[in-house]
């Protein structure tokens, strides 16, 4: 019993850990997209799919970048982005 006791105790030091982690990246994601896109999180209403994916991470993996978005016009960049939302 102490054995198992003592693994349960160690797995869950290692989930909180994990939640921490993650935790810190979502929020250092979002404050390097805040200071590239300045309001952007304001265009995502909903944080979590119900695949358990994040719009905002999809969205910063693929426009990683403003000069990206703005160096096309608003009708390519347009394109791009309901294709990405389809």
């Amino acid at each position: 019993m102490g054995r198992i006791r003592y693994d349960i105790k160690i797995l869950n030091r290692l989930v909180h850990q994990a939640v921490k982690q993650k935790s810190a990246t979502s929020n250092n994601l979002i404050a390097l997209l805040e200071q590239s896109s300045p309001g952007i999180r304001k265009c995502f209403d909903s944080w979590v799919r119900e695949d358990g994916t994040q719009k905002w991470v999809d969205f910063a993996h693929i426009f990683w970048h403003s000069d990206f978005v703005q160096k096309h016009s608003q009708a390519v960049f347009t394109g791009y982005y309901c294709k990405w939302c389809n």
